[in-house]
């Protein structure tokens, strides 16, 4: 469980990204609290009660999707507060994808 405690931690510990003006940051800081939203239903009750319960979607598909995307929209933006928040975008979906690795990982043995 020390892994996945680090790992959330380090998640749970990193701020949101937030303050995008540009519809496309905007759209895509939608899309980090919906992989948030996902690996917070999971994680937490499993840290807290033990209890289970994987998401439906394939988080961690969906987050590398959104990852990848905020690198795309970085490189295209001229401002540097979106190309910051884009950024940001990024390195939250990377701690909230290792995560909900670790979450998988420590799935109960049937």
């Amino acid at each position: 469980m020390t892994d996945l405690s680090a790992a959330v931690d380090a998640w749970r510990s990193e701020p949101f990204p937030s303050g995008a003006r540009d519809d496309e940051t905007s759209e895509l800081q939608a899309d980090v609290a919906l992989i948030d939203h996902w690996v917070a239903e999971s994680v937490l009750p499993f840290l807290s009660h033990g209890t289970y319960s994987p998401a439906v979607p394939d988080v961690v598909s969906e987050a590398r999707q959104f990852q990848q995307r905020a690198g795309e929209i970085a490189r295209r933006m001229t401002d540097p507060a979106e190309i910051a928040i884009a950024n940001a975008c990024a390195t939250y979906l990377a701690l909230a994808i290792q995560a909900y690795e670790a979450f998988l990982k420590s799935a109960p043995s049937t």
